[in-house]
């Protein structure tokens, strides 16, 4: 029986025959029978057919997913079709390696499985291949050249006045693998770029794999590249600025490269650290990149969508929405600078390596004005406020310069641009605030909150005698003691009414906070560096990150008093009801919006994205007619309104009825889970709609897309050495990669 290609084979060639007309032979048939010898290119002409009819198209391979991170399956086969559109000029004599498969992985031969029914049946055509085969081939190549007049590199004349270099010149990148291969040196080189940032390979395995390409042709040097000059390459003669700071008080000193050799001094009278530029200490530096050139890039995208700045009245979608964003654009900006874009902050330490203590602390931006499709697509803590000062000096420069681009109607604009807000969690934010944290006075700062010290019982174990051949042993005599309570002092954020801070306000306590050698001032250490930015709101700007105030902090919380067994013998407790609980979670369906729910039992496994399914979509069902009624009704208010806040599109009248249902939720948490229990997380869940009303909807600012790209880049690094050197250098490669296409990113 003849396989399925040869029945289509055949039926194609009947309807031909038979002299019907409108037959559609497509791509991937035509050029199968032609890879195969079933088939010659003059008998495709003949038939109307142009093999070299379709445009040839550069592969696209999109490094920087945001919902997937780097090189993820989708991607693999993105890379794979646009591989296989590439070659339409037909090389007979290399059948294997110049057409598609039908499958699109153009360079694999695909094994000949049809039948001798079909061998017979095309014995005419395979001979008069064979005659013509390198005339064929020859043509081909022609047709080749032809549609390869353009240069392959989007910008010849920058790269070569940035590689000035004959062996990574444009010239040379654009020149073919081999003369009977389609494929230029360039691409194979991109391709290798995927694959490596996609496999995390090593420098050793990179040589390795420019060898391999070398050897597979037969062609050594073909490529005549090494891990240096591939590197060279995809940076684009971008590299990042080393800052360093002092050792001993971690002062920020200045740029490495103005420092030419002379003697370095650290400027802060009680510090008297020196020391030559030569010498300095290649741990005490951090690196950043030029922000204007990013920001271009992302405005330079093809397709790229931004927001209207029409608002409807009345309804909060995004940022725009907010009070704040109207303050500014309406009341100072608006008139003179329509074109002027906003940009939110993010920083926070990711740990690198698991049997260290070292940890990463980029800092992110996203622009506001994006469409949300686009915006989101300990010791070793720095003293973040050095971290951000030439951060800031560039943002200071982009709010009176700014950059100029290309609007998607094709007019050119020069936008100003403007930090809105700064996301950060509960542990970052008070570092970036220069306020005190969450466990200290007056630690809120959005309102005046003191933060009452209160005394609760401790519970202390009887005393043990230790036994070093029989380990840790109790006294005899005091197995049956009683465990004796002890008062300690804890402070918590008790309900009551305090005022809420101002912009202005809170600024004159820095600036106290910066000056007073006695302490903070009303919970202020000093004086953000962000606060140099004249726009920045410096109590709202903060915004609050919703995943660990709300998901990880009040939700987690309540979650472990209903079931953790410390809890037994409080009135919400239903840990003993746990099984009932944990069979309706198995019940439960998943949709393509949350996975499928672990069991409440393994609640200390869950992430933030799972605790969010069970706060918005199935807490309530899970747990009705388990949870005491009265605890079930206050657990409504917290569902209800955070549902509300995350909408996409919120009107004025919700967000008033939110803000009254998490006042009576943090009111009623006092009562209904003690003092003990009134957290941070739990005082700030108050103050979510009041943000809301100023800075737009939760969703406007999550912190999921920043929390993905810092394993994103934690992945960059492969050895111990150089960790922030080897994350900027792939952090380039890939940004540029893409770019040198012309296919944006």
């Amino acid at each position: 029986m003849a396989s399925r290609k040869g029945k289509h084979y055949q039926e194609y060639m009947d309807k031909l025959l038979r002299g019907e007309k409108n037959v559609t032979i497509p791509y991937s048939t035509w050029s199968a029978w032609l890879r195969k010898g079933k088939i010659t290119v003059e008998k495709l002409h003949q038939l109307g057919i142009k093999t070299n009819q379709r445009k040839r198209r550069t592969p696209r391979v999109d490094l920087q997913r945001e919902d997937s991170g780097l090189g993820s399956e989708q991607q693999n086969h993105e890379v794979r079709e646009a591989n296989a559109d590439q070659h339409h000029a037909v090389d007979c004599n290399v059948s294997d390696a110049s057409s598609d498969s039908q499958d699109g992985s153009a360079p694999f031969r695909e094994s000949d499985s049809d039948s001798d029914s079909d061998n017979a049946h095309l014995d005419r055509e395979q001979t008069e291949l064979s005659d013509r085969s390198h005339t064929d081939s020859s043509d081909s190549s022609g047709d080749s050249d032809s549609e390869n007049n353009d240069p392959l590199l989007a910008d010849t004349t920058r790269l070569l006045s940035i590689l000035n270099n004959q062996r990574i010149g444009p010239t040379t990148m654009n020149e073919k693998l081999h003369p009977n291969l389609d494929i230029t040196k360039f691409e194979v080189l991109l391709m290798i770029l995927h694959l490596s940032m996609r496999h995390r390979m090593t420098d050793v395995f990179l040589n390795h794999l420019f060898e391999f390409a070398e050897k597979i042709v037969g062609m050594p040097k073909s490529l005549h590249m090494s891990k240096h000059l591939f590197h060279k390459l995809f940076q684009c003669g971008r590299r990042p600025t080393q800052h360093f700071y002092c050792p001993k008080c971690s002062d920020y000193l200045g740029v490495g490269e103005d420092f030419n050799n002379r003697d370095v001094t650290c400027e802060r009278e009680e510090c008297d650290w020196s020391s030559t530029a030569s010498s300095l200490n290649s741990r005490n530096y951090f690196l950043t990149l030029e922000m204007r050139q990013q920001i271009t890039d992302v405005l330079s995208r093809p397709g790229l969508k931004l927001v209207s700045k029409q608002r409807t009245e009345n309804v909060l979608t995004d940022f725009m929405d907010g009070l704040e964003y109207q303050h500014i654009f309406r009341d100072r900006i608006l008139p003179s600078e329509p074109d002027a874009l906003t940009l939110t902050i993010n920083t926070d330490g990711s740990p690198i390596f698991k049997s260290g203590n070292n940890s990463l602390w980029p800092v992110h931006f996203y622009i506001n004005e994006l469409d949300p499709s686009e915006r989101f697509c300990a010791e070793n803590v720095p003293n973040i406020q050095v971290f951000l000062k030439p951060i800031v000096e560039q943002l200071i420069e982009l709010e009176t310069s700014g950059v100029v681009w290309t609007k998607p109607d094709g007019s050119t604009v020069e936008s100003p641009i403007y930090v809105l807000s700064c996301c950060c969690d509960s542990v970052a934010r008070p570092k970036v605030q220069c306020h005190m944290q969450f466990n200290g006075a007056y630690a809120c700062a959005i309102c005046m909150h003191p933060n009452t010290t209160i005394l609760v019982d401790q519970k202390v174990k009887p005393a043990v005698q230790k036994n070093k051949k029989r380990g840790t042993k109790r006294k005899a005599d005091q197995v049956d003691e009683e465990v004796a309570p002890k008062k300690i002092k804890i402070m918590r954020y008790l309900r009551d009414s305090y005022p809420l801070r101002s912009n202005q306000q809170l600024r004159e306590h820095m600036e106290m906070g910066e000056a007073s050698p006695l302490g903070p001032i009303m919970g202020c250490t000093g004086k953000s560096v962000l606060a140099e930015l004249k726009q920045f709101n410096v109590v709202y700007g903060f915004v609050i990150y919703y995943m660990h105030a709300v998901l990880l902090g009040t939700m987690k919380k309540m979650a472990f008093l209903w079931f953790d067994s410390s809890s037994s013998g409080e009135p919400y407790y239903i840990g003993l009801k746990i099984d009932r609980v944990n069979q309706r979670l198995s019940t439960i369906t998943p949709t393509n919006r949350f996975r499928a729910p672990r069991p409440m039992s393994d609640r200390v496994h869950w992430k933030a994205n799972e605790w969010r399914a069970f706060l918005l979509y199935f807490g309530l069902v899970v747990v009705h007619n388990i949870l005491p009624i009265q605890y079930y009704n206050h657990f409504k208010k917290l569902v209800s309104a955070i549902y509300i806040l995350c909408k996409e599109s919120i009107l004025n009248d919700e967000v008033v009825h939110a803000h009254n249902l998490l006042s009576q939720f943090v009111h009623e948490f006092q009562d209904l889970y003690g003092e003990v229990n009134m957290v941070y997380n739990v005082h700030i869940t108050g103050h979510l709609a009041r943000l809301v009303a100023r800075m737009g909807p939760l969703s406007a600012y999550s912190a999921f897309p920043f929390e993905s790209a810092n394993g994103r880049l934690v992945n960059l690094a492969m050895g111990t050495k150089g960790v922030a050197t080897q994350i900027c250098r792939k952090y380039l490669m890939t940004h540029n990669a893409t770019k040198l296409f012309g296919h944006g990113y």
